[in-house]
């Protein structure tokens, strides 16, 4: 008998789970309906959150955008770029400028300054030296003039005139030759105070009467009284010529 209770229990237990889901058919309809109405009413209330939220984000943004508004400054219509180029252009050359003439002119004007200051030092001693030069040429001529004048001076005192009327047996080189005496006497005279000797040869006895006039130096030889005529002749003449006495 419990063995047939035991298999008889089954049996009943699939009826009240049969039954189970009738009702439990009908009655998700209706908490169906309730959840959609519930998710309905959510997602009302979750739209008309989302617009209060939405106008909130608006009414930020506008209060965002009329402060940006109020803060921004449009910039200026054109590009500002060529006037700033401009300006440091015009700046550069306005240093550049200034210093030219300022520091750079000034300090060229000095140099210059000096250059020809130098330059002109230069000059002044050249000319100087120049100077120097020629008063020590001129002082040189002069003494050599002046030695040649007191020489003259002293052959001029020295010099004399006289006459020779014996034979010497020496040789004598004669200027000119007179047959008046006098005039013979006045060029020996002459030449005496021009600085040269002379001597007056009287004619010999029995020989024509000439009258020669020579130079007061004598020599031993004609070759010797020939050499002293060739070296006179540029000053006396070539009419020198050597005569024994």
């Amino acid at each position: 008998p419990q063995e047939e209770e035991q298999a008889e229990a089954p049996e009943e237990e699939p009826a009240a789970i049969e039954e189970e889901p009738i009702v439990e058919e009908e009655a998700p309809v209706v908490e169906e309906t309730t959840y959609e109405e519930e998710e309905d009413t959510s997602e009302v209330a979750a739209y008309e959150y989302e617009s209060e939220e939405a106008s909130a984000t608006v009414e930020d943004e506008d209060e965002d955008d009329s402060e940006t508004r109020a803060a921004y400054v449009p910039p200026k219509s054109g590009s500002s770029g060529p006037t700033i180029i401009i300006a440091i252009l015009v700046t550069i050359i306005v240093a550049l400028l200034v210093w030219y003439f300022m520091f750079y002119r000034p300090g060229q004007k000095k140099v210059e300054e000096e250059v020809q200051k130098t330059e002109q030092m230069e000059k002044d001693a050249e000319a100087k030296k120049l100077a120097d030069a020629q008063k020590a040429k001129a002082d040189s001529l002069a003494k050599i003039e002046a030695a040649r004048i007191a020489e003259e001076e002293a052959k001029a005192k020295e010099a004399s005139f006289i006459t020779i009327s014996e034979a010497t047996r020496r040789y004598y080189v004669v200027i000119e030759s007179f047959v008046d005496e006098d005039m013979a006497a006045d060029l020996g005279k002459k030449l005496a105070a021009d600085g040269t000797s002379t001597a007056l040869l009287s004619p010999k006895d029995g020989k024509k009467k000439l009258y020669r006039l020579v130079l007061q130096d004598s020599f031993g030889s004609w070759r010797e009284g020939q050499d002293e005529a060739d070296k006179l002749k540029p000053e006396m003449g070539d009419d020198l010529w050597v005569l024994r006495y």
